[in-house]
């Protein structure tokens, strides 16, 4: 039988109008509207390019619609084509999400929480016995997760922690904990002779939160320094200097290969004018106006010239050892192989200890957060409860003993506007 012939039995009005065939190309449509390439579509079914490519002209044949228009270098949806995606997405998302619920043993009551691998391994696995003791009939799997879920159920799990700037999609989302990112080395790594830190000593998650690059979490950190020096250039200096503690001795002219990166000609000017009077009018008005605890200080607006760009740094900021974890960068600072960007909640042991020692004594508050999120089945579970009111307790708990280790490290805590700050608890 020919192609037209099985158009023409597809179309007529006695045909089941959803069938295996229309089906098949409704799916091959789907993967290809998503990505707009029939090569990327072809990857991600594990078919031909041309499969996809047939099956998609097949559909457009039988609705008499052209879906897509096909550019020398790219795939458009035509208005028809973007009326077809809104409606096939959901579709199959739903009915995919149906079968995996179905697919799925019947429940024997324990509560499956999925979680960021970092975080589980540097913070919740540590503290679960705590958990266990506090409520010994939870029954509880953790399931480590390197992609956020993009429907907890079909993905066999009733809640979620993660670790991103924004909240994450869903009904029930709440915030768990800030983090505090700061540069940690072995005591072997800073007692060898060095002047100064290059790019090529940076160790570095190499997607710290969904979408980011390997060099952004360095960058904030960097930028926030950059950023202090030069509304507060003596104060923050001492800090970045100060030793005692779990700070090393490793003076704040060793992160100049790192700064000149994040100043364009205007920041060097500003430099060498040194401390002018509307630098100190600036800091009279924060000091005024300073904001109440627990509140994320907004940005300052005018306070200086502006920062290179991101394109400006971000490259040549690349240039260190990546790894897919943060914990794997710390593991390989704490093997002597450089500089890692800890974030405080995963290493305060390994500091404690003195198994990592901080080279300079600024902790700069992270643009990410860690997020509890519950699919509608679970949230009000009580089994859910128990866990949601433990982990309160815990970080409430971990807040309060946090000011009083970072002070027994010599550490100051700076937002991400370089700006000495409070030992923020949550963010509004």
């Amino acid at each position: 039988m020919s192609v037209t012939d099985d158009l023409r039995r597809l179309s007529a009005p006695s045909g089941a109008p959803l069938n295996a065939s229309v089906l098949s190309w409704l799916r091959c449509f789907d993967a290809t509207a998503r990505c707009l390439s029939f090569t990327q579509a072809a990857d991600g079914l594990c078919i031909s390019q041309g499969a996809v490519s047939q099956q998609v002209r097949l559909l457009e044949e039988w609705l008499g619609r052209t879906l897509f228009e096909r550019r020398p270098r790219a795939l458009a949806l035509t208005p028809d084509g973007r009326r077809l995606a809104a409606m096939t997405a959901p579709a199959l998302a739903t009915l995919a999400s149906a079968v995996a619920q179905l697919r799925l043993p019947p429940s024997d009551g324990t509560l499956a929480l999925g979680c960021a691998p970092s975080f589980a391994m540097g913070w919740l696995t540590p503290r679960l016995g705590d958990c266990f003791r506090r409520h010994p009939g939870l029954a509880l799997r953790v399931v480590s997760l390197f992609t956020v879920p993009r429907d907890l159920p079909a993905e066999g799990l009733d809640a979620w922690i993660g670790y991103q700037p924004e909240p994450p999609a869903g009904e029930h989302v709440e915030p768990l904990l800030d983090e505090w990112l700061l540069p940690v080395a072995a005591p072997s790594w800073l007692a060898s002779p060095r002047r100064t830190v290059q790019p090529a000593d940076l160790l570095h998650d190499d997607q710290p939160w969904p979408g980011a690059h390997a060099s952004d979490e360095w960058g904030c950190w960097l930028a926030a320094v950059a950023t202090g020096l030069r509304h507060e250039p003596a104060a923050l200096a001492r800090r970045l200097s100060a030793g005692g503690g779990a700070v090393a001795r490793l003076s704040a002219e060793a992160l100049a290969p790192l700064l000149g990166l994040f100043a364009g000609p205007a920041g060097r000017a500003d430099r060498a004018d040194g401390d002018n009077r509307a630098d100190r009018a600036d800091r009279a008005d924060r000091a005024d106006k300073a904001p109440a605890a627990g509140v994320e200080p907004p940005p300052r607006a005018g306070a200086g010239p502006a920062l290179a760009p991101p394109e400006a740094w971000a490259a040549a900021l690349a240039g260190g050892r990546r790894f897919n974890l943060v914990q794997l960068s710390v593991a390989a600072a704490q093997a002597g192989q450089g500089v890692a960007l800890a974030r405080w909640s995963l290493v305060a042991d390994e500091l404690a200890e003195g198994r990592l020692l901080a080279p300079w004594g600024v902790a700069v508050l992270s643009p990410a957060r860690y997020w509890l999120v519950a699919s509608s089945a679970a949230a009000a579970s009580p089994a859910l409860g128990l866990l949601r009111d433990w982990l309160r307790d815990a970080l409430a708990a971990e807040a309060q003993a946090r000011r009083q280790r970072l002070l027994q490290h010599g550490l100051v805590l700076v937002d991400g506007a370089g700006v000495p700050a409070g030992d923020v608890a949550h963010r509004r």
